[in-house]
């Protein structure tokens, strides 16, 4: 095997890793956030029931938190781009 050829495979390993590494990294965000969306409206039920708060009041609590969930991806997403990253 060539030079070349063993810079080709290690750059293809290596590509393939930081894929995986990615995805892993994806699915982990996903399942957390999932996990805690399930458990953020189970909470959220309870205290409907144990404090007797109507429904359209726990619905603008869910919904202000994924607003603030918005508002703060927007921050970073554009904060991200602009500032030193390893700094932050």
């Amino acid at each position: 095997m060539g030079e070349t050829e063993k810079r080709i495979e290690t750059h293809r390993i290596r590509c393939l890793s930081k894929l995986k590494m990615f995805l892993l990294a994806i699915t982990c965000a996903f399942v957390s956030k999932t996990l805690s969306g399930s458990y953020m409206n189970s909470m959220l039920t309870q205290i409907e029931r144990q404090f007797n708060i109507p429904t359209s009041l726990v619905g603008f609590i869910n919904g202000s938190f994924e607003i603030g969930n918005l508002l703060l991806i927007i921050f970073v997403s554009y904060f991200g781009t602009k500032l030193h990253r390893p700094i932050m």
